[in-house]
């Protein structure tokens, strides 16, 4: 698990509200607190997620009306394609029956906004080739899009 706090705000909400970049992602949570206040979560009965690609233009047209300071929430989680791709990769050393998602959590606090990754097991697994796995690609991602970030 990482921490990264990111140089550019403007830049990476853009990429969060108004570009496809995390439209393969499913959406956890999010949770958006300014003026009003917007929250929206899986509901257990339904078993199964939101793409994020779908919400996403509910959240960024809700942006304007929450107005600053915004605080809250966004948490992420990675397709099942994508985990299968990073079981196969060769650093990958574990079990993959173990891995029940790979998590992305945007924080946004005033003037600040920070993500984490995350891995949900099924059960205690002493492996952790996953974690370096998730933690880079997500590293890389951003180096890619030229997103500054600070590692925490």
């Amino acid at each position: 698990m990482i921490a990264l706090k990111f140089q550019h705000i403007r830049d990476i909400n853009a990429l969060l509200f108004e570009k496809d970049t995390f439209d393969a992602f499913l959406l956890l949570e999010a949770s958006l607190i300014g003026e009003y206040a917007l929250t929206l979560e899986q509901l257990p009965a339904s078993g199964s997620s939101i793409p994020y690609g779908k919400i996403r233009p509910v959240l960024e047209a809700s942006l304007p009306s929450l107005s600053d300071p915004l605080r809250g929430r966004i948490t992420l989680k990675a397709s099942d394609s994508y985990m299968q791709s990073l079981v196969r990769n060769p650093g990958f050393t574990g079990d993959p029956d173990m891995i029940s998602s790979l998590v992305l959590t945007f924080r946004i606090e005033n003037d600040s906004l920070s993500a984490m990754t995350g891995i949900s097991y099924r059960t205690f697994t002493p492996d952790k080739s996953m974690d370096r796995l998730w933690d880079q690609a997500i590293q890389k991602a951003f180096d890619h899009m030229n997103i500054s970030y600070e590692l925490l």
